[in-house]
């Protein structure tokens, strides 16, 4: 007799005779089964190199908002801002000639202003800044048409390439020059070299000094300055108060201020960015710019990419939101890596290989007339292959 007849034969007896429990024993309590699919707890996680993608070029530029007052084509630079060689000399002659060539030191009828201002950058040429500031001083009250706009800049560019900010606003003071006009400037050509920590020190002091800005604009324009100059785990916080101050009273007949509200959209969108969390704060800011709202699934998915090794779970987000911003550039390439790594670190006999089957399916189908066609879709059919094996045989083939 064979060995499976014998042991179907033992089953049959089994079946028949009365099932007894010896009054010594206590019932074993067996678990009930648990279903297949809770080995996925034991894959080891899955990690993958993230592909290099500008996202920060999706995302709001806060450089406006952090050299505010400076225009986009303003770059401060330790040169004369009003046109002082054109005010003393013929065409081709520099102010640095006129220095040279003592013209400074020279008295001109119904132009010592001018003669003033270009003995300030003399003392700039020749490295004493103290006196060219005490010279610039009285000029911020000029008659001649730009004089005083020019000094402020001016004021900004000789104390920033000299010093740090407690050593401007000494100066500053000394000269009564701390204006808040001045302030602004000063703070905005600090960053523009690349000196945050100085030029929130002297944003600082502009909005400690004004009480009662100008405009409104200019109270959002240096609190949102103080905003993108912060710590970042500070900025949440920063956003907060700053929205709070933009609120409207039920009945109120305020109307908001629409350099405030467009400044509190972009950062809206930009700090959270800044913290890996882009939705759905940036919703409002893509509506307002027209930008299509599948570049939010893409920052989303860049942001959302594991830093380190991860489960099933992180790689499947990742891959759901990069699938949302096909066809936009490099949205495939992070959808079909996400797949990959969410296959790996998945159980083959759970329902997950599935869903990653019918979602390479699907994103096989969007990649139609895609210029990466060619190089992802083996890796899809490749993927797909292996959850179909997966259902047939039930165990992992890395794809």
């Amino acid at each position: 007799m064979s060995v499976r007849a014998r042991l179907v034969g033992l089953a049959m007896v089994a079946g028949c005779a009365p099932a007894v429990t010896p009054p010594s024993e206590t019932p074993v309590q067996t678990e009930p089964k648990r279903p297949a699919y809770v080995l996925a707890w034991s894959v080891p996680p899955v990690a993958h190199e993230r592909p290099d993608l500008d996202v920060d070029a999706l995302l709001p530029d806060v450089a406006e908002i952090s050299r505010w007052p400076l225009a986009v084509s303003d770059h401060p630079e330790l040169e004369p801002r009003f046109p002082i060689a054109a005010a003393l000399a013929t065409p081709g002659i520099g102010w640095l000639d006129l220095c040279s060539r003592g013209a400074q030191n020279r008295h001109v009828p119904n132009a010592q202003d001018q003669v003033a201002y270009l003995a300030a950058w003399c003392a700039v040429a020749a490295q004493d800044e103290e006196v060219a500031m005490l010279r610039l001083a009285p000029l911020q009250h000029s008659a001649v048409r730009g004089m005083p706009e020019a000094v402020r800049f001016d004021f900004a560019s000789i104390l920033v390439e000299n010093g740090d900010a407690d050593e401007a606003m000494r100066d500053l003071i000394r000269n009564q020059a701390d204006r808040v006009e001045v302030l602004d400037l000063v703070a905005a050509s600090y960053e523009h070299l690349g000196r945050p920590a100085d030029a929130r020190v002297i944003n600082n002091h502009a909005i400690e000094i004004d009480g009662h800005p100008l405009s409104e604009a200019v109270r959002c324009h240096r609190e949102a300055r103080r905003i993108v100059l912060a710590d970042a785990e500070q900025r949440p916080w920063a956003l907060q108060r700053f929205e709070k101050t933009l609120e409207i009273p039920a009945g109120s007949k305020r109307i908001p201020d629409p350099t405030c509200t467009r400044i509190a959209a972009d950062l809206a969108c930009w700090v959270p960015a800044m913290s890996g969390n882009s939705e759905p704060a940036c919703v409002p800011y893509a509506r307002a710019h027209g930008i299509d709202l599948r570049q939010l699934a893409l920052i989303d998915a860049y942001q959302r990419w594991p830093p380190e090794a991860a489960d099933f779970h992180a790689w499947w987000a990742v891959a759901l939101r990069a699938k949302q911003a096909v066809p936009l550039e490099g949205a495939d390439l992070l959808a079909v890596i996400a797949l990959e790594s969410a296959f790996q670190a998945a159980s083959c006999d759970s329902p997950h290989a599935s869903e990653i089957g019918t979602e390479a399916r699907r994103l096989r189908v969007a990649l139609r007339g895609a210029p990466t066609r060619a190089a992802l879709e083996p890796r899809l059919d490749t993927l797909i292959e292996n959850t179909v094996q997966c259902a047939r045989a039930g165990r992992i083939t890395s794809p």
